[in-house]
């Protein structure tokens, strides 16, 4: 796999992880402040609306602080349902 590859391949999967928050905060009638602030530990609305759209990558630690946020495993992000990738910024 060339560099663009991976890079493509890195994009991807911050898309499919993001669609898949969004949709399990969408089922839980959630907003992103409210995901933001159950989460805690610095998340703030804007930074989950970014990782939700892909366009931010995060930590391990910030990951299990959004699925507290969440009230989910982190396995029902990792390998939940792939849906539809969502591209647009809505809450």
């Amino acid at each position: 796999m060339d560099e663009g590859d991976e890079k493509e391949s890195q994009r991807l999967l911050l898309r499919t992880l993001g669609s898949r928050v969004r949709h399990l905060r969408k089922a839980r009638k959630l907003t992103l402040e409210d995901v933001a602030e159950r989460a805690g530990h610095n998340w703030s609305a804007s930074d989950l609306s970014r990782f939700e759209r892909g366009t931010r990558a995060i930590n391990i630690a910030k990951f299990l602080w959004l699925t507290e946020g969440l009230g989910v495993n982190a396995s029902d992000i990792l390998y939940g349902p792939p849906g539809d990738v969502e591209t647009d910024d809505d809450e």
